[in-house]
Formats: C-alpha cells, sequence, structure tokens
C-alpha cells in the first residue's frame, strides 16, 4: 500500500547530482536485552539467575533517502526511515534459575520507531563497469515499545495468569560510527548492482520500566554492529528509477543495569537500588524495501 505512492524525480546540475528516493517496504527482527547475576537464599546457597526480554521490531517501514554525488568521485548521504505499523508481535520475557525456565511470559507490544544514517563515500577504484568505495558514516536507531495484555506462565510450580492493560514500557536507542566498503556494477545499459559491508561501534543506552512492580532499570552497553546490504536498481529514464534494496544488520553489545524501585512494593521499599548488573544487548534487523527515484 505505501509503495504505491511512491513519486521521485532526478536531475543534473553541472558535475553535481542530487537523487532523492522514497521508499517503502518490511522490517523484521527483534532487539533484546539479557541480564544475568548470582544471588544468595538463605538455606540454599548462591544460585545463578538470568532474565531476557525480546522486543520484535517487525513492521512496514516508509523511508527517504537523499544522495548528492559529485561526478561519481564523492558522494553523501542521508536517509530516515520510519516504522507504519504500531503492532509488531509478542513481547517474549522469560527467566531462569539454575539455567533451568522457571517463568516465562508473552505480551502484545507497540512500537515506535526511527532510523537515521548519514553516510560518506569515496570512489578508490574505478573501471568501465565496476567501481569500489571506501564509506564512513554515523547511523542513531531509536526504538520505544509499550507491552499490554501479559499471559504469564510459572512453570515451577506450574500456574497460568493473565494481566490486562499496560504492564511494562521499553525504549533503547543505537548509536552507530560506521566504516567500511561499497563496490557496484553496470549490468547493461539500464540496471546498476550494488553491494556493500560495514563494521561499526555501538554505543546504546536502553530503559526499561517493568509499570507492574514500580522498578525503572536503564543500561549503558557497547558493542559492535555487522551490516550488510544490496540494492539492485533500474532506470526506467534518464531521470527516473527504481530500486530493490536489501539489509541484514546484526549488534552485540554488553554493559551494566541500574535497577531502581520508584514506589514502595513488597519486593522493596522506594528508592532501594540494585547496581553493576551484568546486561547484553542484541539486535538482528533484516528489511526489504522498494523505492522509485529521481535525479538532477
Amino acid at each position: 500500500m505505501l509503495s504505491i505512492i511512491i513519486i521521485s524525480y532526478d536531475t543534473a546540475y553541472g558535475e553535481i547530482q542530487f537523487t532523492i528516493e522514497p521508499s517503502a517496504g518490511r522490517l523484521d527482527g527483534y532487539t533484546l536485552y539479557h541480564i544475568s547475576g548470582i544471588e544468595y537464599l538463605q538455606g540454599y546457597g548462591f544460585y545463578k539467575w538470568a532474565s531476557e526480554l525480546r522486543w520484535p521490531v517487525n513492521s512496514m517501514v516508509a523511508g527517504l533517502v537523499l544522495t548528492i554525488d559529485k561526478d561519481d568521485t564523492y558522494a553523501i548521504e542521508f536517509s530516515a526511515r520510519k516504522n507504519m505499523d504500531k503492532n509488531t508481535g509478542k513481547l517474549k520475557d522469560s527467566d531462569w534459575i539454575e539455567d533451568i525456565l522457571f517463568i516465562y511470559s508473552e505480551s502484545d507490544t507497540a512500537m515506535d520507531m526511527l532510523d537515521l544514517d548519514v553516510k560518506g563515500r569515496l570512489n578508490v577504484y574505478r573501471m568501465e563497469k565496476n567501481n569500489l568505495y571506501i564509506i564512513g558514516g554515523f547511523r542513531y536507531q531509536n526504538f520505544s515499545f509499550k507491552a499490554s495484555n501479559m499471559i504469564q506462565i510459572s512453570l515451577i510450580p506450574e500456574l497460568t495468569g493473565s494481566v490486562p492493560g499496560l504492564v511494562a514500557k521499553y525504549k533503547v536507542k543505537y548509536s552507530i560510527p560506521f566504516a567500511g566498503v561499497e563496490f557496484d556494477s553496470k549490468l547493461g545499459d539500464r540496471a546498476i548492482l550494488c553491494m556493500a559491508a560495514r563494521l561499526g561501534y555501538a554505543v546504546v543506552k536502553d530503559e526499561d520500566d517493568h509499570v507492574l512492580r514500580y522498578k525503572k532499570s536503564t543500561g549503558d552497553s557497547t558493542g559492535h554492529s555487522i551490516d550488510i546490504s544490496g540494492s539492485l536498481r533500474f532506470d526506467l529514464s534518464p531521470v527516473v528509477f527504481i530500486s530493490l534494496n536489501g539489509e541484514y544488520t546484526r549488534i552485540d553489545a554488553d554493559g551494566k543495569q541500574t535497577q531502581t524501585f520508584y514506589a514502595t512494593t513488597e519486593e522493596a521499599p522506594a528508592g532501594t537500588t540494585y547496581k553493576d548488573i551484568d546486561l547484553k544487548i542484541k539486535c538482528s534487523q533484516t528489511s526489504v524495501t522498494l523505492g522509485i527515484g529521481v535525479r538532477f
């Protein structure tokens, strides 16, 4: 539905070329955080525990790419992408003790996502039909979730329950400077195939508000990202083109989490804080989009 209303323009101004390309398509994957630790229980001793929340990012997306190219020697590209669906699937919340899953729950999710990217490109090897570039830039992603209508299963003992309404809120921000390589090849007179790979340094900040437990958890993590992408572009005219684009992104980061109770509960009084909890962040995203663009 989104891709049908995409329109674009393409023009040449001297040696500088501008390209505008709206696009729409599908994003699938997840972002998750995993925490773990060792605690002491009176009468039992020390035991290992772990908890993981996996948030789905499955959604239709729409985006816009603006490229400024100087004689195919160097270029700068700006892109923005936004989700078009709120309901992205089920939040999956799992808790383990001594590697045994003892509580599992699923909840409905609502997501807001913003994906911004700026990339510079320099041609370092040119042939008649092929070009090799080095690339560098910065990517920022902001995911915001709300979880509601939880269904929980306790495996030890075996119990099942449900909670209607809002149960949790989660935000995660990825800030990623990156560098990589890009290659394109002309396929005949009207088509171009482009492939790119880039590595990034990921700085991750996340915040989880367990509404039912009046507990807020904040995390700071660092790690790496891997991004592999490809596109096939076909010229409909000297000005207008269409493109089919695919991308896979993987982010892994490690850090520490701080938990604070902001109201008094049976678990703890207000203000109780636990620090330096081991935290792992993982994110996997696959997208396929169709674009229609113009040069001028």
